[in-house]
């Protein structure tokens, strides 16, 4: 992740998918740049330099994405991808992976599931020297949305029969917690004034468990935690997360709560007080305050509580390869692509004709070459694989025509008109969605006076 720069994420090391904390990994034994995410989509850009010595005019852009958490059921996070070029973001539909939530799914992907993306960035021109970046977003799934991020109180101790003995905190740190441990503080409210008697730092408690959900138990013990009403407020980030109290309420006069009512829990160590070694008041199995008569549960969960695993997929970015792709006679066409299409990539006129190789169609498909590489994205080799448009009547307003046809990502298309073939009027202009589109355009499509056609241009 050092040779990265991320939009937000504690780095959380090494894993193979078993960890459901939110943040940024390494997972698998190769390196990949992992996302554990939240609710906020986190990016990750990668900055490349023109190190050829020549101007590029088109790259390969490929990358491996990766999965190591899968839940049935769970959330469909995905990755898009964008390169930014002179400073304009160009989307790269071709490189989105989706997260599988499907059937059979539940925990850890043994050694990863890996797809490899390949996208060609045509009419480019990056000269020697030149930066570009490639901006990696990992974007939550539609479900099951919300992975709590609080830090809570989930356990305490104060009181026994006679002398008190073992007294103690546990702290439930929830997986979204993005926060440092260090930026956590816990404030002991005496009862009598509101004032503050005890200040403790997450960080001088123990680490006692990390939850395959996720989930960590931290624990201390404190002696003379007083007998209520007293309160306990912990302080995240500078902001309060809870005041609760026990045996009654209280209203803060200093500290973090100040002039803040407490929260009562509800249940209390009072009537009858428990014997040594036992007792305890604590979050159960549907979240609320309960009095425990068993033996202190501190540094593990309380009786009957279940903390699930939050259904997050684990998603990552891998062996990512940019490549310059040449074009030595500059007709706009890699040479790859003209050996594939059988021109010379060294005369932009391959058979002398007086038509450049980027305008011959060779498919047949009255397309030009350079016009399915660089501005529909369709395979100039193939006949069946060209830029369509459909015109339909719309049934509902008369003299009317629905205009439907393919669209991409940071290109404009713009429907023009004419009754004769020569003059044509536009008609409207929009920015490519990635998708289909439907446009309602004034012409009746049967009369066979009206013709429509679509211009695509690059929007950079």
């Amino acid at each position: 992740p050092l040779r990265w720069r991320t939009s937000r994420g504690l780095w959380r090391g090494t894993d193979d998918g078993s960890s459901g904390i939110t943040g940024l990994y390494s997972y698998g034994n190769d390196g990949s740049l992992g996302f554990l995410i939240n609710i906020d989509p986190v990016t990750a850009t990668a900055s490349f330099r023109n190190a050829t010595g020549r101007t590029i005019r088109a790259l390969k852009v490929a990358y491996d994405a990766e999965q190591w958490r899968a839940f049935e059921g769970g959330r469909a996070d995905t990755i898009t991808v964008e390169a930014s070029i002179d400073g304009a973001l160009t989307p790269l539909p071709a490189l989105t992976f989706t997260a599988d939530h499907s059937p059979g799914s539940n925990g850890p992907v043994p050694d990863g599931h890996s797809i490899s993306l390949t996208m060609d960035l045509p009419a480019l021109s990056i000269a020697p020297g030149e930066t570009f970046q490639l901006k990696f977003t990992a974007n939550p799934g539609l479900l099951p949305g919300f992975m709590e991020q609080s830090v809570r109180l989930n356990e305490i101790h104060y009181d026994n029969d006679g002398q008190d003995t073992d007294e103690f905190l546990e702290i439930l740190v929830a997986p979204g917690y993005e926060g440092l441990i260090s930026e956590v503080e816990i404030f002991l409210y005496n009862g009598n004034g509101g004032s503050v008697y005890g200040q403790h730092s997450l960080a001088s408690f123990s680490l006692d468990q990390t939850l395959s959900s996720g989930y960590r138990l931290y624990s201390k013990l404190i002696p003379r935690i007083q007998n209520g009403p007293d309160g306990v407020a912990i302080v995240a980030g500078g902001e309060v997360q809870e005041f609760l109290s026990y045996e009654g309420t209280l209203t803060a006069t200093d500290g973090p709560a100040s002039r803040t009512t407490s929260e009562n829990i509800g249940v209390s160590q009072a009537n009858p007080v428990p014997p040594s070694g036992r007792g305890s008041l604590g979050l159960d199995e549907l979240s609320a305050w309960s009095r425990f008569s068993t033996p202190h549960s501190r540094g593990s969960l309380n009786p009957g509580q279940l903390l699930a695993p939050h259904p997050l997929p684990g998603i990552a970015i891998d062996n990512i390869m940019v490549i310059a792709l040449d074009d030595a006679d500059l007709d706009g066409l890699p040479d790859p692509l003209e050996e594939e299409l059988g021109t010379n990539p060294r005369l932009a006129d391959s058979d002398g004709d007086g038509t450049p190789d980027g305008e011959e169609d060779a498919d047949g498909d009255h397309q030009s070459n350079l016009a399915e590489f660089s501005l529909t994205q369709t395979d100039p080799l193939d006949p069946n694989s060209r830029f369509q448009i459909m015109v339909t009547s719309d049934p509902g307003v008369s003299h009317r025509a629905l205009v439907t046809f393919p669209t991409l990502t940071d290109r404009t298309y713009t429907v023009f008109r004419s009754h004769d073939l020569i003059a044509w009027t536009p008609l409207l202009s929009f920015s490519g969605s990635g998708r289909f589109e439907t446009r309602a355009v004034t012409g009746e499509p049967l009369d066979p006076v009206n013709f429509f056609r679509v211009e695509v241009v690059w929007s950079r």
